[in-house]
């Protein structure tokens, strides 16, 4: 049987053989994910609403994205533990390589067990460390179309998962 292929999407610079490890949280002055990060919880809808309308037209298209989400609803959550997030999604590290300022997106090859984890609806899991097996992109900027792609997959990802917990709950 063949062994899964792992991605993780972030720092950039990174080269083949080098060790990805558990990072520090990072912080953005003013955003307010990276602060709610900071205290430990989950920056709400309703607060990332808020601090985007400060960017006027420039946020619309963000803001039609949430549009019908409830201002309760955890906008990213912070990571249940120190660990490397690695996927078998390319897109899915692909997104955070993105979100990381440009960073890049490597196939990794993980030096623990991988345990899944349940943070999101992609398939995700932690590992203690990670080797880099190869460089796949530099400096990730994503284009619109590969947004609207990404964004497309991840609402799959929640419907399925949703339906699936209201198979559960009957």
């Amino acid at each position: 049987m063949s062994q899964p292929i792992y991605f993780h999407g972030g720092k950039a610079g990174l080269n083949r053989g080098d060790c990805l490890v558990p990072s520090p949280p990072h912080v953005e002055d003013g955003c307010p994910i990276c602060l709610a990060r900071k205290d430990g919880r989950a920056c709400s809808v309703g607060e990332y609403r808020a601090w985007l309308r400060q960017f006027g037209v420039r946020a619309e298209p963000v803001l039609r994205q949430l549009a019908g989400v409830e201002d309760e609803a955890p906008m990213d959550p912070p990571s249940n533990r120190a660990a490397v997030y690695i996927t078998m999604s390319r897109d899915y590290a692909t997104w955070y390589a993105a979100r990381s300022g440009n960073g890049d997106v490597y196939q990794v090859r993980p030096l623990s067990t991988p345990e899944p984890t349940n943070e999101d609806h992609f398939p995700s899991f932690t590992v203690e460390a990670a080797e880099i097996v190869s460089v796949l992109r530099r400096r990730v900027f994503l284009t619109r179309t590969e947004r609207r792609s990404i964004l497309h997959k991840w609402q799959k990802a929640d419907r399925k998962a949703m339906k699936l917990k209201l198979l559960e709950d009957r």
